[in-house]
């Protein structure tokens, strides 16, 4: 289950307020359907009371329960400030529609996550949080190329966390990060001589 809410006692006006508010319009007048239940999405839209749809999708519901990386988190929804509230389509301008859109590489690490057994054993929302998480070590290792960081990345999430901060690792790195050789090739080489 991906959050909870509290609510008013009658379930079927908050049924009727996620039913009619999944597309979200961007910027630039297209049209995408939202899984505004992602803990990310729910932040940003809570935070718009101003805008007439914050009242059909939240009319009534005072918290939203969503699963943190290792706890579940709360997430306060202000009422809305719309008092006859006319369009329930989520229009979002340029700032907002930015901050619940991910970078590429958090997509294209969370999609081929989420094809490895590891990613099973973690609710999808705090799957995401996790390759962010684990794209931010990555850059901290130094100036990886893309590639890299996806191997990285993906060698985390696997839990790899070990072999990732050994000194062989860490001795090797120089290599990596002037191209000379890939995290791939440095990564192998390490099991072969360990194993």
């Amino acid at each position: 289950m991906p959050a909870f809410t509290m609510n008013t006692p009658s379930i079927r006006p908050f049924a009727c307020n996620c039913s009619v508010t999944p597309a979200t319009r961007q910027p630039d007048g297209s049209t995408e359907l939202t899984r505004f239940y992602a803990s990310h999405v729910m932040g940003v839209l809570a935070q718009c009371a101003d805008c007439d749809w914050h009242a059909f999708l939240f009319n009534g519901i005072t918290q939203w329960w969503f699963p943190g990386e290792m706890h579940w988190q709360s997430l306060a929804i202000m009422p809305s400030e719309v008092e006859i509230p006319t369009n329930h389509i989520i229009r979002l301008d340029k700032a907002a529609w930015q901050q619940i859109t991910d970078k590429p590489e958090v997509t294209s690490v969370l999609n081929e996550w989420q094809k490895m057994p590891a990613s099973k054993a973690f609710p999808p929302c705090a799957q995401r949080l996790m390759v962010i998480k684990a794209l931010n070590k990555s850059k901290e290792s130094g100036s990886l190329s893309p590639a890299d960081q996806k191997v990285y990345a993906l060698y985390y999430l696997n839990g790899g966390r070990q072999e990732l901060e050994s000194d062989a690792l860490k001795a090797a790195l120089p290599k990596v990060l002037n191209r000379t050789r890939s995290l791939a090739e440095v990564l192998v080489n390490l099991a072969e001589t360990q194993y």
